[in-house]
């Protein structure tokens, strides 16, 4: 990124302005480019993740690193998805707890009052 404005010779020379100014588009672009490429592996990684806790731990890991406006945005809107996320395990949780409150699957090696109290 900075390579090309190591070159210049005198950015308050008025004859350097149109070069000065096509250095600093393509800063902009590149600027651009790695923006949206941050945010496309934001995206990869959040989709990787097996859980709402691994996705909220990534996030906070995340939290403490200084960025530009779209990519804090999309870690705002990273929240409101784990959050998503964690109410549809919970809801997975309640789900299995409420099929087998009844009659808990036990492990061959408890007794059966043992093996009822560990699965809940």
């Amino acid at each position: 990124l900075k390579t090309d404005f190591r070159n210049m010779k005198n950015i308050f020379d008025d004859n350097q302005l149109p070069h000065w100014e096509s250095l600093f588009s393509k800063f902009k672009d590149r600027v651009t480019q790695i923006e949206s490429q941050a945010i496309e592996f934001l995206n990869r990684a959040f989709q990787n993740l097996r859980s709402a806790e691994g996705a909220f731990k990534l996030l906070q890991n995340f939290k403490n690193i200084e960025s530009r406006a779209a990519i804090n945005k999309k870690m705002a809107e990273k929240f409101s998805d784990i959050l998503t996320r964690y109410g549809h395990e919970v809801r997975q949780f309640q789900e299995i707890f409420r099929r087998n409150k009844d009659c808990p699957p036990i492990s061959k090696s408890c007794p059966p009052t043992a093996g009822a109290i560990i699965w809940t």
